[in-house]
């Protein structure tokens, strides 16, 4: 069976959007010259439609994360070489107190989120966790600090 028309899906697209219902949206399609068959395939293909475009974001974010966290176990893992190379084990010691935090914010950036709520944004009776790139960036600003004072001092 063929994809619906343009004009079909954008209508349907738009009425799923502004709260009606399939049947409506049907009755309103075949209103509009569409045969009934078709008029039937619209909403389910609007939601199939839909349901790919948040997989593919899911998958996108997902390996966003993925690279995010390696990278991060990357830098950490050559500042303790880089600290037990210039310090020794108590230079090593120092470097896991620093990264560990880091680290937290950019793996688990959920849970510091939970930890740390936005009151001084909303209000103090918010119940709703910081949102992740609002943890995971501070991580990373953390992170890549000792890069930046390596450099300058």
């Amino acid at each position: 069976m063929d994809a619906p028309p343009a004009w079909a899906l954008a209508y349907a697209d738009a009425a799923l959007r502004c709260g009606m219902k399939a049947s409506e949206i049907e009755a309103s399609l075949i209103s509009k010259g569409l045969p009934p068959s078709i008029a039937q395939s619209v909403v389910p293909y609007c939601f199939e439609k839909r349901f790919h475009e948040a997989k593919r974001t899911q998958i996108s974010a997902d390996r966003r994360r993925l690279f995010s966290r390696i990278a991060s176990l990357v830098i950490a893992a050559a500042y303790l070489l880089l600290a037990g190379f210039a310090r020794g084990p108590e230079g090593i010691l120092r470097m896991v107190l620093f990264v560990l935090t880091p680290l937290g914010c950019i793996w688990f950036p959920e849970i510091f989120g939970m930890i740390f709520r936005c009151t001084w944004l909303i209000g103090p009776y918010t119940t709703d966790p910081m949102p992740a790139a609002w943890v995971v960036f501070p991580g990373w600003f953390l992170l890549l600090i000792s890069i930046l004072d390596a450099i300058v001092f």
